[in-house]
């Protein structure tokens, strides 16, 4: 399993904190007055957290035309949106590099960001289209069931989550989560961390939040992905997402898998009741959307 360039720098990250700290306090300053002079980005991957966008976003910022921001999860338009425009223009490249991009070198100059949680959060689409009224929405989906469920593991191994059964998880799901959200649609400076941990079956709801996005954006601005499909025929994904977004295909030499973990398999018993719990909003969503992913 190969590390993203976020994970290979972490160590160092951790051992100059106060480095770093002060670095980051300086950034912000600079960012402050410079922030005219970046560009916002042209494409959000807003989602499914554990569905492959970390594989997705790192094959894309190999193209030559797309330029990455300094990190792939700003997380601006849920948990960081009281920084500011400026704060967020400051993670993406310059406008000197985009003009140079494309007068002089005469190529296609595309940016965009990661953040996962964009897609479930309540006020994420009013936020984005507010700022980004032209910018390709990408969403990349995994069967609810998988999802739900490689969450719970990745928390649980994480230290965040204390219920050792995915089964005693899922049932106290509603009961743990339903005042934080409702907190969150009440209060738009709300940001819940425990509804990001432990909305294991909620955020894989997909069709609930995917209609509120379609308020805000047509549907042609948008670019719904298979993850199954994405893990099977990389290559083919990865070059549908390129003409969404209007530059050449390309082909890389290998497409790497980033991320990527081995968890204990659910119990069958447990994944018969959550096909049969899922299956009207994935039909729900088949079409909303009209793609089908023939999830079981």
């Amino acid at each position: 399993m190969k590390q993203s360039f976020r994970e290979k720098i972490r160590p160092s990250l951790i051992k100059y904190k106060s480095l770093y700290s002060g670095l980051k306090f300086s950034h912000q300053i600079f960012s402050e007055l410079t922030s005219s002079m970046h560009t916002l980005p042209d494409f959000l991957i807003i989602g499914a957290a554990k569905s492959g966008t970390t594989s997705l976003f790192e094959h894309l910022i190999k193209h030559p035309s797309i330029f990455p921001p300094l990190a792939q999860q700003p997380n601006f338009f849920t948990a960081h949106y009281h920084k500011g425009e400026s704060w967020y223009r400051s993670y993406f490249p310059s406008v000197i590099t985009k003009n140079i991009t494309q007068n002089i070198k005469k190529q296609k100059f595309l940016t965009g960001e990661a953040s996962t949680q964009y897609y479930w959060y309540p006020h994420a689409a009013k936020r984005a289209k507010a700022l980004l009224p032209d910018a390709k929405i990408i969403l990349l989906l995994r069967n609810p069931i998988d999802r739900s469920h490689s969450q719970y593991q990745m928390e649980l191994n994480k230290g965040n989550e204390k219920l050792i059964s995915f089964e005693d998880a899922i049932e106290q799901e509603n009961e743990r989560i339903q005042s934080e959200y409702d907190k969150m649609l009440q209060d738009e400076n709300y940001y819940s961390k425990q509804y990001t941990i432990q909305s294991y079956i909620t955020k894989s709801i997909y069709v609930n939040y995917i209609e509120e996005w379609l308020k805000y954006f047509p549907r042609e601005q948008f670019l719904f992905l298979n993850s199954e499909e994405f893990n099977s025929d990389t290559s083919k994904v990865y070059k549908k997402t390129l003409n969404f977004l209007e530059i050449s295909e390309i082909d890389l030499k290998n497409y790497e898998v980033f991320r990527a973990a081995k968890y204990s398999k659910m119990n069958p018993s447990t994944r018969k009741k959550l096909s049969e719990f899922f299956k009207p909003y994935n039909e729900k969503l088949y079409k909303l959307i009209d793609q089908n992913f023939h999830w079981d």
